[in-house]
Order: structure tokens, then C-alpha cells, then sequence
């Protein structure tokens, strides 16, 4: 947990950083985007395993003492709504972001199924009951591919009016074609990456440029992180890329893919950034 953050898409609208906040840390694999996760290299150099959810209560009111308004990614070492976190908890650090009007809080999950119970069923069913939806809670899911952006988009299509919802595509392990073909109108943003890391898969750049042009499309802000650790040659060809995918999943990766690092790979498409936000300021109350 820290005051500043490098993670890109917390940044201000002026460009300063964002933070993090972790009441929760730990977490077990939910699908294949889990298979690298950054934090379960990170967690065990502060002596804590991983597959162990820990609620940490005297965390919970850290947003309180920072006066100065920014972005808060919100358990970036968990999953907020993991099974082992109990309901309670979950809405205390609702209540605690609903305080806290002046910051901007961004939640991602790979769990949506249990939100709607939490927040709005008989976990929970507290001032988040008549559609109340703070403001300054941004609420997202996770997705790598097709299918798990299918499934997880289903548990949001019956309120998805009431949240500031937005999508994380990160790491990008496949196509997603059809982002806005499910009724999608109330989706306010979309974040794209790559794998970094050891262990790391390829994105192949046409999956990229299609959520991008989808985005632009509906007029939904597009935010593109990084390539991860590979790059390619201007010329490839999805054929090509196939080949190597399939090489990949062997554990032999060809030269005309290049491992190349998270830094050297960089983070433009088409020769220039995508840092596009949404406008989300925190409201008061």
C-alpha cells in the first residue's frame, strides 16, 4: 500500500500519480490471466503467501488521512470480492470510500458473480440498496479473452446503470471481438495490456488495434498500458502469429517474436500513446 503508484491508468487527470490501497492482500487462481499474477511474486517478499486472504482492518481508514484528491486502486495484491473476504469487510471499505468523496477509487474483480449479492442482495443490501451508486466509485472487471469477457460482463448486464463500470484487458491473451455487442452502453472505459514478467505471453498487436477502433467506435475513452514483455515486426502477419502462439504454449518461442522486457517493449501503438480517462472526479455527498 502507498501513497504513489506507477500503475499508468491510476494518474490524475494533470498527470500525477495515483495510490493504492490494500485492506485485503492475497488471493488464489480464478483463470488462465491468473497464471502469472504480479502479486504472487510480490506477497511472499513481505512474508505472506499468497493463496492466504488476510483482511487487514487497520488499513481500512488510510484513504481518510490523504487530503490531497486522487485516483486509489483499490487491493491491487487481491480481488476485493474473493470468497474468503467477508461481506461485512467488503462493505466497510465501501463505506470508507463513500467517505472519502474527494478521491477517485478503481476496483477491478475477476469475481463479478459476487457483487451483486454483496452489494445488493442479502450480504449486503445497505445504502447501496435504491441504486445509491457513489460517484466516486469506479467498479471493473478483469478479462483475457472472449469468453471470460462474455461471462463476467453477464453478471453486470441487469444494474451495470447504476456503477461507473469499466473493463481491464489485462494480459491480453486472445481476441476480444464483440465488447459492445452486449448492451454495453453504460461500459465507461476499456484498459488494454500485455503480459509482463517471467513467464510472460505474447499480445498479438491486431487484438489491440481492434479494441482500440471498437472503443473509438462507441466513443468510450481507450486506454492502451503496455505491450508486456514482447514486440514484433511491423510486418507480421496474424498467420505468423499463430505459429508462434502455438510455439508458445510449447515453451519455445521463435526469433521473429521478440522477449524484449516490459520497459524496452514500451507502451505505444501505432506510433503514439493511448492515455485516454474518463472524467471521474469525486462528488460530494
Amino acid at each position: 500500500m502507498g501513497a504513489n503508484t506507477k500503475i499508468e491508468w491510476t494518474r490524475g487527470d494533470d498527470g500525477t500519480p495515483g495510490a493504492t490501497w490494500n485492506p485485503v492482500t492475497g488471493c488464489t487462481h480464478v483463470s488462465e490471466g491468473c497464471r502469472n499474477c504480479y502479486a504472487e511474486r510480490v506477497l511472499p517478499r513481505t512474508g505472506q503467501s499468497f493463496d492466504k486472504v488476510v483482511c487487514h482492518p487497520g488499513r481500512l481508514d488510510a484513504p481518510l488521512h490523504w487530503k490531497k484528491p486522487r485516483r486509489i486502486f483499490v487491493n491491487s495484491l487481491s480481488d476485493l470480492f474473493h470468497p474468503d473476504v467477508p461481506a461485512s469487510f467488503i462493505t466497510d471499505c465501501f463505506e470508507v470510500m463513500g467517505a472519502c468523496p474527494h478521491h477517485t477509487f478503481q476496483i477491478l474483480t475477476k469475481r463479478p458473480e459476487r457483487v451483486e449479492s454483496v452489494l445488493y442482495g442479502p450480504d449486503g443490501n445497505w445504502f447501496l440498496g435504491g441504486n445509491d451508486w457513489y460517484p466516486n466509485i469506479w467498479l471493473g472487471f478483469s478479462a483475457e479473452n472472449q469468453q471470460t469477457f462474455d461471462s463476467r460482463w453477464a453478471c453486470f448486464g441487469k444494474w451495470a446503470y447504476a456503477l461507473n463500470l469499466f473493463a481491464s484487458l489485462e494480459p491480453l491473451l486472445g481476441p476480444i471481438t464483440c465488447v459492445f455487442e452486449h448492451d454495453t452502453a453504460q461500459l465507461r472505459w476499456v484498459i488494454v495490456g500485455g503480459e509482463s514478467g517471467l513467464g510472460a505471453r505474447p499480445m498479438h498487436p491486431d487484438w489491440a488495434r481492434s479494441l482500440r477502433d471498437q472503443c473509438t467506435a462507441a466513443g468510450v475513452p481507450f486506454f492502451f498500458k503496455q505491450w508486456g514483455n514482447h514486440c514484433w515486426p511491423d510486418q507480421m502477419t496474424l498467420e505468423t502469429f499463430r505459429r508462434i502462439d502455438a510455439a508458445v504454449n510449447l515453451g519455445n518461442v521463435p526469433d521473429d517474436v521478440y522477449d524484449v522486457g516490459k520497459k524496452a517493449a514500451g507502451r505505444l501503438l501505432d506510433g503514439r500513446t493511448w492515455d485516454e480517462l474518463p472524467k471521474t472526479k469525486g462528488v460530494e455527498r
